[in-house]
């Protein structure tokens, strides 16, 4: 799978965060948005937050894996 994102960013020097956007000139995509935290020029915290588009992408098998853990 290819990713597209724009380029465009937001940092403060310590916080980096930047979205693959739902809309691509392509077509669509799973929108994600990605947070970093950045000490001596290595990640040192990452998270992925997950857009609309992506949630239901993903609830499927999450509800699945859920029911097979519950007794």
């Amino acid at each position: 799978m290819k990713w597209y994102r724009t380029g465009e960013y937001l940092t403060d020097g310590r916080m980096l965060v930047w979205e693959y956007p739902r809309e691509t000139p392509d077509g669509e995509q799973i929108d994600i948005l990605e947070f970093m935290i950045i000490e001596q020029g290595l990640i040192a915290q990452h998270r992925i937050y997950w857009g609309w588009k992506g949630c239901q992408h993903i609830s499927g098998a999450l509800a699945s894996s859920v029911a097979r853990v519950r007794p």
